[in-house]
């Protein structure tokens, strides 16, 4: 055999160890420390907004909200749907349709409870409550995900509960005549979230990788549906004014950002872990009440919400510190 071809052949050998056996190192792609805690970070502020913009407006009830949101989503989803047609199948996976179905249904009926909600109470005091959530997370990650229970998630979404109490200010523990107890109802749409709150993001987690345009359509056009329904059955259509347009169609943007910022941070971590990290949404909500509605939520609300906040905190710190560990490795 000439030298040429001997070249030629140790050429092609090369290539070919290049194409069959890169360095392990060249694939492995490290994540930034915390990255799926600052998504969830995200989307607690852009939820926060969201509630906000519900106290804003006074005429018209939860049910026709929720409407409006989800047809607004449905319209600003369907021009990335028809772009994508050929390359995303609109009706999901098959294998995770039925998931995709229970995410659509317990996500929109949290968000209209919690709308229903904050129509009967502080923004604050409705969204905290609402985060009752935290608890239940890591317990339904435990049944439908089969992922691990920390003892640090146990002891921070206790924790986080008791703040919950000082807000929601139960009568058998504050005596009336002496603290201003919460709305009943208002309190049981609350809880009711909370629980379809802590499975919807369980479904989310277990979607995994699903396309989020496809994870969002599903929620925006089973919530419409339903909300729609109730709406009818309750008798509640009110026409809004021409001045309160722009506030429904920035609930449409506002659920779709939050939404997806959502959908990431249970991409990146674990459901348990985000229930806790979206606890920040409270502390949003009591200063957006705070510097947008001028109300002054009450001492107790203050030190619950606080005792929130520093469980998120010292849950995020350690995940951050984790994350580093383990990139260093």
């Amino acid at each position: 055999m000439s030298a040429h071809s001997l070249e030629e052949q140790d050429h092609l050998n090369v290539q070919k160890e290049d194409v069959i056996s890169p360095h392990p190192a060249s694939k492995k792609r490290i994540r930034p420390p915390g990255l799926g805690i600052a998504f969830t970070v995200l989307s607690c502020l852009f939820a926060a907004f969201g509630s906000v913009v519900v106290k804003l407006i006074h005429d018209v009830g939860g049910t026709m909200l929720s409407v409006s949101r989800f047809g607004v989503q449905i319209l600003l989803l369907l021009p990335f749907v028809t772009y994508r047609r050929n390359n995303v199948d609109v009706l999901g996976p098959c294998g995770l349709r039925r998931t995709l179905w229970m995410r659509g249904i317990f996500g929109s009926s949290a968000i209209l409870t919690l709308y229903l909600s904050i129509k009967r109470m502080d923004v604050g005091d409705a969204v905290t409550i609402s985060y009752t959530s935290t608890i239940m997370v890591p317990i339904f990650a435990r049944i439908g995900l089969n992922e691990t229970l920390t003892i640090l998630e146990v002891i921070l979404g206790f924790v986080s509960l008791s703040g919950v109490v000082l807000i929601a200010r139960p009568t058998f523990i504050f005596p009336s005549n002496t603290y201003d107890s919460v709305d009943g109802l208002g309190l049981l749409y609350g809880v009711v979230g909370a629980v379809c709150q802590a499975i919807t993001m369980v479904l989310i987690r277990k979607l995994g990788k699903t396309d989020a345009v496809i994870n969002i359509l599903y929620f925006s056009v089973l919530g419409c549906a339903t909300s729609f329904v109730i709406m009818a059955v309750s008798e509640e259509i009110v026409y809004p004014c021409y001045e309160d347009l722009l506030y429904f169609f920035s609930l449409g943007v506002i659920g779709i950002v939050g939404q997806y910022a959502m959908i990431l941070g249970l991409r990146f971590e674990r459901a348990a872990t985000v229930g806790v990290a979206r606890s920040m949404q409270v502390i949003f909500a009591y200063l957006l009440q705070i510097l947008i509605l001028k109300d002054i939520p009450s001492t107790l609300s203050l030190v619950g919400s606080g005792i929130i906040f520093l469980c998120c905190v010292v849950l995020g710190i350690s995940k951050v510190l984790k994350d580093r560990k383990n990139n260093e490795k």
